[in-house]
């Protein structure tokens, strides 16, 4: 799901080199060192001493419990997560985005850029 816009946010970085897809092994090392981002830990639901072990649990227990989860790359590198929700009850037809990428990426616009991306994939979710 590659980004299809590329206008440049205001620092300058091409918004457009920004993708979603599937975390993979090879992802690790990355996603220590975002996730690890004391900035970032503020937010989430986890401590900033990330090892590997811990890190390998957390991302499958986030891919097992979330079937709506990718990373956010910046051309292939992972500089975050997003991932969507589905409500239940009367509120099924809503659904929640929560997102964390690295402290050195905030205030890029990274963050409406991909809930942009998301916005759209799930639009034509239903339609195949």
């Amino acid at each position: 799901m590659e980004g299809n816009s590329s206008k440049p946010s205001e620092d300058g970085l091409d918004l457009g080199r920004i993708s979603l897809r599937s975390f993979n092994l090879s992802d690790m090392d990355d996603f220590i060192a975002w996730a690890s981002d004391e900035k970032v830990c503020r937010f989430c639901d986890w401590e900033p001493d990330m090892s590997k072990e811990k890190a390998l649990e957390l991302l499958h227990y986030r891919m097992f419990y979330h079937p709506w989860f990718r990373s956010i790359c910046l051309v292939n590198k992972s500089i975050g997560d997003i991932l969507v929700t589905d409500n239940s009850g009367s509120d099924r037809c809503r659904a929640e985005i929560g997102y964390a990428f690295g402290s050195a990426y905030w205030n890029k616009g990274i963050a409406t850029h991909v809930a942009k991306l998301v916005s759209n994939a799930l639009a034509t979710f239903g339609e195949a």
